[in-house]
């Protein structure tokens, strides 16, 4: 249990650069020029995983005593995943 935010923090920094590289490669070879999607590549490869990390650094400085400490822990990684896809999915 207790690298369980390690290890959620690693899949979504993966699934990060792995859906903007996706992202970015469904649109060249659709020959779509958006500036919302162009955004929404680089950060999803270059700067959500910095911003994944550096989360992930700060809430192991305050380790949590406990599941719902950790549920929490967990929670506010997934939120931080989830954002980028939330704006993208409002403004393309």
């Amino acid at each position: 249990m207790r690298n369980v935010l390690l290890y959620a923090t690693l899949v979504f920094t993966f699934a990060s650069v792995l859906s903007g590289i996706f992202i970015n490669q469904t649109t060249f070879t659709q020959g779509i020029n958006a500036a919302s999607l162009s955004e929404a590549r680089w950060v999803l490869i270059a700067m959500m995983p910095v911003v994944l990390m550096v989360n992930f650094v700060w809430l192991r400085r305050t380790p949590a005593k406990g599941k719902i400490g950790t549920s929490l822990q967990i929670f506010g990684q997934t939120a931080l995943f989830l954002a980028p896809y939330y704006w993208l999915f409002n403004h393309a």
